[in-house]
């Protein structure tokens, strides 16, 4: 209560401010990426009402687990990733636990 928990209102109303600027930006670079293609050689599910971007963005992700039939399960967006170019990246493997 008291001080500490209006800081932590404080805290929450600025985190959820910075989202509409996130997503808009997003929205942005992502409009300029359209293309009427699928990147992808197979087809994929809901294929006609989707909107396709060229391959060139790096997201960082965290997610549960792959699932078997090799899509993220529970996926969230943590930011897109300046520092590596999209040809540069593979699907990591799971490390071993010791």
């Amino acid at each position: 209560g008291g001080a500490r928990g209006r800081r932590l209102e404080i805290h929450r109303a600025r985190r959820h401010r910075r989202q509409p600027r996130t997503l808009k930006e997003l929205h942005g670079k992502l409009s300029k990426l359209k293309t009427a293609k699928s990147p992808f050689p197979a087809k994929v599910k809901d294929e006609a009402v989707t909107t396709w971007v060229r391959p060139s963005l790096v997201a960082e992700v965290k997610f549960a687990e792959w699932t078997s039939k090799g899509e993220l399960r529970q996926p969230v967006y943590l930011g897109l990733r300046a520092d590596k170019k999209a040809g540069d990246v593979v699907r990591e493997r799971a490390r071993s636990r010791k």
